[in-house]
């Protein structure tokens, strides 16, 4: 794990001890549209107060949230922006059940298409080319669900294989989002 970026167990014990509505998974999908969404420190501005708000926590955990929430920001811009294509969505690992995985993820691409409509993305599935695809895509996973029954091998490697697919659409999005360089507004 990038330094900066708790685990899933750590963020999501952070959150549930806040009393956030909102869990690990979809939290730091929020924060990694985010980050796709914005450039430099914007983050830092008013789009922190409305994630912590729509997280509902208690005022008590506002500022130990923020800060690990800046600090896990931090990181997914390193994670993005560096060459070594290290972004990894935080999801349980592959020792929880399929049906765990599933949701997570599930919930993970809900909240990276928020953070990208609250850092002002105001329509990701028609952005340019293979980034609009990987956007309607990351819709659609949003919307995933499992049927209940057994789970083998089979299903160990579809969920894999979607997680892989989301780190590469993830890395779409921001590149075409950042492509304009510093100077360059973006035009979402």
């Amino acid at each position: 794990m990038h330094p900066g970026i708790p685990e899933l167990r750590d963020l999501e014990q952070l959150l549930g001890a806040s009393g956030s509505a909102v869990g690990a998974a979809q939290a730091h999908g929020i924060l990694t549209g985010l980050t796709c969404a914005t450039a430099g420190d914007e983050f830092a501005g008013s789009s922190v107060g409305r994630i912590i708000d729509t997280f509902g926590i208690n005022a008590d955990f506002q500022d130990r949230l923020l800060d690990v929430l800046m600090d896990v920001q931090q990181g997914l811009r390193e994670q993005l922006a560096g060459p070594g294509f290290e972004f990894q969505p935080v999801t349980p690992d592959d020792s929880e059940p399929v049906p765990a995985r599933v949701e997570a993820l599930a919930d993970w691409c809900r909240g990276f298409i928020l953070g990208l409509l609250e850092g002002g993305v105001d329509e990701p599935v028609r952005l340019p080319g293979d980034a609009g695809e990987a956007a309607r895509d990351l819709v659609e996973l949003g919307a995933m669900g499992v049927e209940p029954g057994p789970f083998d091998k089979t299903h160990e490697r579809a969920i894999a294989e979607v997680e892989e697919y989301v780190r590469v659409a993830v890395q779409l999005i921001y590149e075409e989002l950042h492509a304009h360089g510093p100077d360059d507004p973006l035009d979402h």
